[in-house]
């Protein structure tokens, strides 16, 4: 496209959005055209609350606009100790305001304010008995179909003798690996076109079961396996009761230099997806792992219920090895800004250290965050003396 061709669709675009800032101006202020628009208020208790129309975030409580005449559903965001309200079903008409007040009710038994991370050697029966407010596993024992948890395993484990539970499945939407249910027989890098190259990470069971390999997240064939489909890997999570999911390595955008979109289509695939899963499954948590520099992207932060950072005091180039003070203060900085936002903030330090694991839950704790303190491989059920989940 020549330069004179794109200065005249930008051209047409800015007339376009004169236009239509005209015309609602002056509906706002009383004159005929604002019969063709209706008013929409939204009011929610506590104000603040995160309100979604159809698939977009559009702003907090309490919210007005002028809406073209047309059906609309709203939805809200999540609240931490509250249940979420359900999703409104309603119609614009031209020339009136339309009012939604939704309640959110108390629910203080949901506080979360300890968790823990396995991915191999798991017994469901041994978690359960204790006393974590958060799990998060795989969606399968081995992360193949063939061992999927069950919805009645599930469910046993969120109402465990140890004390209720939420459990998190794991979904890495930046790699594909070769022992997930979804990989065809002849798929290599380049096909299909959304396989990239390989990966020396081998995800969550990647080093025991094949390889992995970065993906063209932003491909629509890729994203159809992630969510949207009834068969997709976002939809069997749901289906299996799981209360959230754990997005993996949400900060692959770095894999992608020459790519200049590469990060903001990652925080729009992830966006995608909360809003898809919130709008089956109210209260469903996103809790995202290394995506605390999508910060800039209002709606990502808008659509996640939390973010996880590893290392930030310990782990840093092997367990229980000290991060180095730079690489830690650069991590809460990021940090900091999602606990001003109201979210949950996880961090995950690799250390068995006795003093080391102290240190890591003082600081911690000074910040805001949840801490919990493993092994990097993730395989074993740990509870740290003196942290006992309560």
């Amino acid at each position: 496209m020549s330069i004179v061709d794109k200065a005249e669709q930008i051209a047409k675009l800015f007339v376009e959005i004169v236009t239509e800032v005209a015309k609602r101006l002056e509906a706002l202020e009383g004159g005929g055209g604002g019969e063709q628009y209706g008013t929409l208020n939204v009011t929610t208790e506590p104000t603040g609350a995160l309100i979604y129309i159809d698939d977009k975030y559009v702003g907090k409580s309490p919210y007005t606009a002028l809406m073209e005449p047309d059906n609309y559903v709203v939805f809200f965001g999540d609240i931490e100790d509250y249940d979420t309200p359900e999703d409104v079903h309603t119609r614009i008409i031209a020339g009136e305001t339309t009012r939604i007040h939704a309640i959110y009710e108390p629910n203080s038994g949901d506080t979360i304010n300890d968790y823990m991370v396995q991915y191999g050697n798991v017994n469901l029966e041994a978690i359960g008995k204790t006393k974590y407010d958060l799990i998060i596993i795989d969606y399968a024992k081995w992360g193949d179909a063939a061992s999927k948890w069950t919805k009645e395993q599930i469910t046993t484990l969120q109402t465990s003798p140890g004390g209720p539970k939420k459990v998190l499945a794991y979904i890495c939407p930046t790699m594909a690996s070769d022992y997930r249910y979804y990989w065809g027989k002849d798929w290599r890098p380049g096909y299909p076109k959304f396989i990239g190259h390989a990966s020396s990470w081998g995800g969550t069971f990647g080093n025991r079961f094949g390889g992995s390999y970065w993906v063209h997240y932003w491909d629509l064939d890729w994203q159809k396996i992630m969510f949207g489909e009834s068969d997709s890997y976002l939809n069997q999570i749901i289906e299996q009761g799981f209360d959230g999911v754990f997005f993996d390595v949400i900060d692959a955008f770095w894999i992608w230099p020459n790519r200049p979109t590469a990060k903001e289509e990652l925080a729009d695939f992830i966006t995608d997806m909360s809003i898809y899963a919130h709008k089956r499954k109210p209260g469903f948590m996103v809790v995202c792992n290394g995506g605390e520099q999508l910060f800039e992207y209002s709606e990502y932060v808008a659509g996640i219920t939390g973010v996880m950072k590893e290392s930030v005091y310990y782990g840093w180039g092997g367990d229980n090895v000290q991060t180095p003070a730079n690489v830690t203060e650069f991590a809460e900085a990021n940090l900091d800004r999602f606990v001003g936002a109201g979210k949950q903030v996880y961090v995950l330090n690799y250390t068995q250290t006795p003093s080391q694991v102290n240190e890591s839950y003082r600081r911690a704790k000074n910040k805001g965050y949840i801490n919990w303190c493993g092994v990097s491989s993730l395989d074993r059920l740990i509870v740290n003396p003196g942290h006992e989940p309560d």
